[in-house]
């Protein structure tokens, strides 16, 4: 009898619980695997469902949860080599949009499947397009952060609108760093996502140097706006001076006088009511220095 040929169906069946590490490295050594894995259409291929990718410079890592403390192996990435194979739930990125074009982009269908939430840091604005690239594949996506210092309205407007390309099921939550240029016009057009569920949007602190007229006025749009797309919003604040906190505080009640106040495990928050007995719009101060 001749032996069977090996096809890819039948390493997958052997390989079905090897950790995506060994499959990486047994993939460098064995040519057989190696021929067959670069040669089939990769949407014909098995996905193994990871918890956590890290992609850094020119290099991939993979997290377990219950492996979360443990030291990454990072490998270096080759094209679409590695990422071929994968269907992260979690996806975090620091690198340039070289990378991205070459290993995820032309994978993106069966890569972003599964993702939850992306996670971007240390990357310059222009090559934040390549990543916006992957929303639309994105089909599970609830949860972005851009913690890039001096993030600028234009790179937050374009965020916006390719998460637009989304039919997004349960609510999206943003988070910013402290330093994000937080305006009116992004207020509005990130709180009019359509959403079944809530939206919502965090950034960690303002410092002494930017409290005042942007980001005051953006809290002020926060409330002020028409449209109740989503049920309900929320805009949440790490950290903000007394002075600035208690400032903005006056003017909601102000402005709001069937709003209500609540202090809870040391945060403030402000909400009001929508039209409906489920919408709401809330903000909340988390730690006043």
């Amino acid at each position: 009898m001749e032996p069977q040929q090996m096809t890819l169906l039948s390493i997958e069946t052997v390989l079905k619980f090897t950790p995506i590490e060994k499959l990486w490295q047994m993939r460098i050594e064995n040519p057989v695997l190696k021929e067959i894995s670069d040669k089939v259409p990769y949407d014909e291929m098995r996905k193994w469902i990871i918890d956590a990718i890290i992609i850094t410079d020119d290099r991939i890592a993979s997290r377990r949860a219950e492996d979360f403390f443990a030291e990454l192996k990072f490998i270096q990435i080759k094209g679409s080599r590695q990422t071929r194979w994968l269907s992260p739930k979690f996806l975090q990125l620091a690198t340039s949009s070289e990378i991205l074009k070459d290993s995820v982009l032309p994978v993106a269908k069966t890569f972003c499947k599964e993702i939850l939430s992306i996670d971007i840091s240390e990357m310059n604005e222009e090559f934040l397009k390549s990543v916006f690239q992957l929303f639309p594949f994105c089909l599970e996506l609830g949860a972005v952060s851009m913690h890039i210092k001096n993030l600028k309205e234009n790179s937050l407007l374009e965020c916006v609108k390719w998460l637009k390309k989304i039919d997004i099921k349960s609510g999206i939550c943003m988070s910013l760093s402290s330093s994000a240029e937080i305006t009116p016009r992004f207020i509005e057009d990130f709180f009019t996502i359509a959403s079944q569920d809530k939206t919502a949007i965090m950034f960690r602190q303002l410092d002494d140097s930017e409290t005042s007229t942007n980001k005051r006025a953006a809290i002020l749009r926060f409330f002020s706006l028409p449209d109740w797309t989503v049920p309900a919003r929320y805009l949440t604040i790490e950290q903000m001076d007394k002075e600035t906190t208690e400032l903005i505080f006056g003017e909601l009640e102000h402005l709001y006088p069937n709003g209500g106040v609540f202090y809870e495990n040391g945060a403030k928050a402000f909400h009001i009511s929508g039209p409906t007995p489920t919408s709401i719009a809330q903000l909340e101060i988390r730690k006043m220095v």
